[in-house]
């Protein structure tokens, strides 16, 4: 539904299918979402900024698993400055590159822990702090979500 130029959605319009839900809405472009819209299917939800069909910009992304992304998208994927809220109750707030927390950010679990940092691959790699819910607290390299041998251990209890 909307306006058609040479057969293709162009300006504002929206697909549905055949139940009549809303798979896509927005800014149109030869038939291809581009500018301001919203994309639905079986695996995510995305709003935002769209060009050549894909997110590309601000928007916020939410996947049939729960976890729900708000922040920078290039082709579909997180990439640069965004928070992540994880199903499990963690949530990132970033840097990303290709949809994992990569550069400085800072992780938080339910259970009280904050990790503040860097990460690589998604993981803690590089020098950050990691302040336990119990008190406990590590400074210095961590290599694969660990504190390198050469962190240095504090216990505040």
């Amino acid at each position: 539904m909307g306006t058609l130029v040479d057969e293709k959605l162009s300006g504002i319009g929206l697909i549905a299918n055949g139940a009549n839900n809303i798979e896509s809405i927005g800014s149109w472009k030869d038939g291809i979402l581009d500018g301001l819209g919203m994309r639905v299917n079986k695996v995510f939800t995305d709003i935002g900024e769209f060009s050549n069909g894909s997110m590309n910009g601000k928007g916020i992304k939410k996947c049939t698993s729960g976890d729900v992304y708000i922040g920078n998208l290039v082709n579909d994927n997180y990439q640069g400055k965004g928070v992540l809220f994880y199903t499990d109750g963690r949530t990132y707030s970033g840097s990303f590159q290709n949809n994992l927390p990569e550069g400085n950010g800072i992780m938080q679990s339910p259970g009280g822990s904050i990790y503040i940092g860097n990460f690589k691959n998604g993981m803690y790699e590089g020098d950050g702090v990691l302040l336990q819910g119990n008190g406990r607290r590590w400074e210095g390299k961590f290599v694969r979500n660990e504190p390198s041998p050469t962190a240095k251990y504090y216990d505040h209890h």
